[in-house]
């Protein structure tokens, strides 16, 4: 673990970002390792700049061969650090901050070990047609069961490359959801 990402996960666990959601009593603990997966996985090194006010959903913007024609679509890791029978693992996102164009990534989190694991991937579109739930006890949210998401070969497939989100992009995001 380098210096800067000490610091960077101690300067995030003593801000609480409005979007963030606290599952876990240090929720970047388990976040920024799933980052850091997803962002290896895209070719890139981690981004580790202080986002005030968090990243707007953006961990990484991709460039995608959809039918044809190279198309730019945000991307947001999602990590659970739920270890169990796969049925039972979900892909979840707050409702308020749900993009439909965006594609959603889960990753397995070992917080301890600092490390994660991406388990799948789907479209916010799909991941919208669950009915909120409350089934984990952290207020409504819509769940889509890890056995749904597609593989992630499936997305390498299609993927031409990915950035590191510009601050002007995720500035408007946070402006989007503060309203």
């Amino acid at each position: 673990m380098s210096s800067n990402y000490k610091k960077l996960m101690q300067r995030r666990e003593a801000q609480r970002f409005d979007s963030t959601r606290l599952y876990t009593p240090e929720p970047n603990k388990t976040g920024m390792p799933a980052e850091r997966e997803w962002h290896h996985w895209c070719g890139l090194k981690q981004d580790l700049r202080y986002k005030a006010g968090g990243d707007g959903g953006i961990d990484v913007v991709l460039n995608l061969n959809l039918h044809g024609r190279p198309t730019e679509v945000f991307s947001d890791v999602k990590a659970t650090q739920f270890h169990g029978r796969l049925h039972k693992m979900y892909l979840c996102v707050d409702p308020k901050d749900l993009d439909t164009e965006a594609i959603y990534v889960l990753a397995e989190a070992w917080a301890i070990d600092d490390r994660a694991k991406l388990m799948g991937w789907h479209w916010g579109w799909r991941v919208q047609q669950q009915t909120p739930s409350n089934e984990l006890g952290s207020g409504p949210r819509h769940l889509l069961p890890q056995t749904e998401l597609n593989h992630m070969d499936e997305l390498r497939q299609i993927l031409i490359g990915a950035r590191h989100s510009t601050e002007a992009e995720w500035k408007r995001r946070q402006g989007c959801r503060s309203t």
